[in-house]
């Protein structure tokens, strides 16, 4: 499901690069042809996080207090994103040299996929059946 969600986001993101109508700076790692593969990584993890915060708080929200759920996305893949950019956006921004900066990238996809296989654990982990 990871793997579909990734392909189908670099595909939206490679069309929308495509057609001018977005682009990405500087010498992405893991562009070879349509949009930089990390930025899809880390997009469809953003996805899987706000699943898993749902799935963690929508149980203990009752009444008004189910509006908080209003902000969940916001603060989800900006946490995301936060993190899991960390090694590639140094690497873009430092002046490094090409094999250190697809290492940033490659790194990045690394930290998404920890991402994913933590919140994959998660039915078990709180008892639930695992798929």
């Amino acid at each position: 499901l990871f793997a579909a969600t990734v392909l189908v986001d670099w595909l939206a993101v490679s069309i929308c690069e495509w057609l001018d109508l977005s682009a990405f700076y500087g010498n992405q790692p893991f562009h070879v042809f349509g949009s930089p593969l990390w930025f899809s990584f880390c997009d469809a993890t953003g996805g899987f996080v706000l699943g898993a915060a749902l799935a963690v708080f929508v149980p203990h929200l009752r009444g008004a207090r189910r509006l908080w759920l209003l902000l969940l996305p916001s603060f989800t893949y900006a946490a995301t994103l936060g993190s899991t950019t960390a090694p590639v956006s140094l690497a873009l921004n430092s002046g490094w040299s090409t094999p250190l900066v697809w290492l940033g990238g490659a790194a990045t996809m690394a930290l998404c996929m920890v991402a994913i296989h933590v919140i994959a654990q998660m039915p078990q982990a709180r008892g639930g059946a695992t798929a």
